[in-house]
C-alpha cells in the first residue's frame, strides 16, 4: 500500500487509463500494464469486477463481449467458466490476484471498482504488500477502504441531485483522500469549491492538450488518461513556461 494517495502527491499526477493501451493492445490487460510499467508511470488505473464466485477480474464493461466477443456477463459466470474465457488476443481474463503479483511494488495501482460488494473483499487487499489506491462511486466501497487504511478516491457520476456540496460533504464523511470528475463537470466554480473545501481533485479521462493545460492551471492534481507520456511532455513543457 503506498503512503499517500497519488491525489496527494504534489504537482500534477498522471495515471494511465485501463493500463497503457492502444488499438493493437487490449485495455485492462497485462500486456498494457506491463507497457506503462516499462513507460516509467506511476500509476496505473484499472477495472475491476467479480464473477459469480465473488473471484476477481480486470474488466471494464458488465459484458464480456466488447473484448472476447462472447455476449455474457462475467457476473453469470461462475469459476470454471470465467476461467475459460479468453480476449481478443487470446490471453486469458486477468484475475486481480494475478496482477497484483505483477505488478507488485513497481507502480501504484489504482482499483476503480465498479460493484459495491467489492467491500466485502477490502479487508484482504489491505493485508498485501503492493501498493494501491480504491476508487469508486460507491460509499460503502470507499468507506471499507478508510477502514482499512487503503487511500480511497470517490468518483462523481456527473449528476448530483442534492448538489455538489453535499457530495463533496459526502466523500469526506465516508473517509475518501481525494474526488474524481469527468473533464465536462470541472468547471472554474467546481474546481474552486473542492479547493476550499481542502479535498484533491482528480479528472478522468481527459485525452487532449487542451484539456490537460486547462487541468494543470487550474490546480488539478491527477489527470487520468490513454495518453499518459504526451500528458507527462505537456506537463513538463508547462513547468519550463512558468519558469521563464
Amino acid at each position: 500500500m503506498g503512503e499517500e494517495c497519488v491525489a496527494h502527491n504534489r504537482g500534477v499526477n498522471i495515471v494511465a487509463h485501463r493500463g497503457y493501451w492502444h488499438p493493437g493492445l487490449l485495455e485492462n490487460s497485462l500486456q498494457s500494464i506491463a507497457r506503462a510499467i516499462s513507460a516509467g508511470i506511476a500509476a496505473i488505473e484499472v477495472d475491476v469486477r467479480q464473477n459469480r464466485n465473488g473471484e476477481l477480474f480486470l474488466l471494464h464493461d458488465p459484458y464480456l463481449d466488447r473484448v472476447s466477443g462472447l455476449h455474457r456477463k462475467l457476473r453469470d459466470l461462475d469459476s470454471h467458466g470465467s476461467r475459460r474465457v479468453r480476449l481478443s488476443d487470446g490471453s486469458p481474463l486477468p484475475l486481480l490476484d494475478d496482477v497484483l503479483a505483477f505488478v507488485a511494488n513497481r507502480s501504484t495501482l489504482c482499483l476503480d471498482i465498479k460493484e459495491p460488494e467489492f467491500a466485502a473483499h477490502v479487508p484482504y487487499l489491505a493485508g498485501g504488500r503492493w501498493r494501491i489506491e480504491i476508487w469508486s462511486p460507491h460509499r460503502s466501497v470507499i468507506r471499507a477502504a478508510s477502514k482499512a487504511g487503503i487511500p480511497s478516491v470517490m468518483i462523481s457520476n456527473g449528476l448530483h441531485l442534492r448538489g455538489l456540496g453535499a457530495f463533496l460533504w459526502g466523500a469526506q464523511d465516508v473517509g475518501a483522500n481525494g474526488v474524481s470528475f469527468f473533464p465536462a463537470d470541472l468547471e472554474p466554480h467546481v474546481i474552486q469549491l473542492c479547493h476550499h473545501a481542502g479535498i484533491p481533485i482528480q479528472c478522468g479521462t481527459p485525452n487532449d492538450a487542451t484539456t490537460w493545460r486547462y487541468l494543470a492551471e487550474r490546480g488539478v492534481q491527477t489527470i487520468v488518461t490513454d495518453r499518459p507520456t504526451e500528458c507527462a511532455r505537456l506537463l513538463r513543457r508547462i513547468a519550463q513556461e512558468r519558469v521563464h
